[in-house]
């Protein structure tokens, strides 16, 4: 994925004059659309992406389970999935361990200026996003549950 100082550089190796060649353009342009059309990522428990380059799901309890789908175009992302609570126990956002994504690739960073943002799902449950830790969590996810999500936030860059 280009990032804004990447464009930014390649726009300002334009000379005047007519001097640039059609494969500096094209560089350009490829910046441009790769920011605008970013590709769809997908990873999770179970998917042979490993080491995870995008999230990290809760590994010390291998049965919460996700998936997740992920695209980044411009500064906006937007994430869909899934979180499988297969144990026998109820996993909530009040114990540091029971975090559910873990947002681990700098480009898909929530930006500086957000707070920690809810995301009601149904009445009493909501995904949470934490901006300052990088985290998504899901409150009083019941034995066997299951809960899907939909996010959409700016990165940093």
């Amino acid at each position: 994925m280009a990032k804004k100082i990447d464009i930014t550089n390649s726009i300002n190796t334009i000379e005047d004059g007519g001097l640039n060649t059609a494969a500096e353009i094209r560089a350009l342009h490829n910046l441009e659309l790769d920011n605008n059309y970013g590709d769809i990522v997908m990873e999770g428990s179970g998917i042979a992406a490993t080491p995870s380059q995008i999230t990290l799901g809760n590994l010390a309890d291998t049965n919460i389970k996700y998936g997740i789908h992920i695209v980044k175009q411009g500064r906006i992302v937007v994430m869909k999935g899934f979180i499988w609570n297969q144990t026998t126990r109820i996993i909530s956002n009040s114990q540091i361990s029971d975090f559910a994504i873990e947002i681990i690739n700098p480009e898909y960073f929530p930006d500086g200026l957000s707070t920690t943002t809810l995301f009601p799902i149904a009445l009493g449950t909501f995904v949470e996003l934490n901006s300052s830790d990088k985290k998504i969590y899901i409150n009083a996810l019941g034995a066997g549950e299951l809960r899907n999500f939909n996010l959409t936030y700016f990165t940093q860059d």
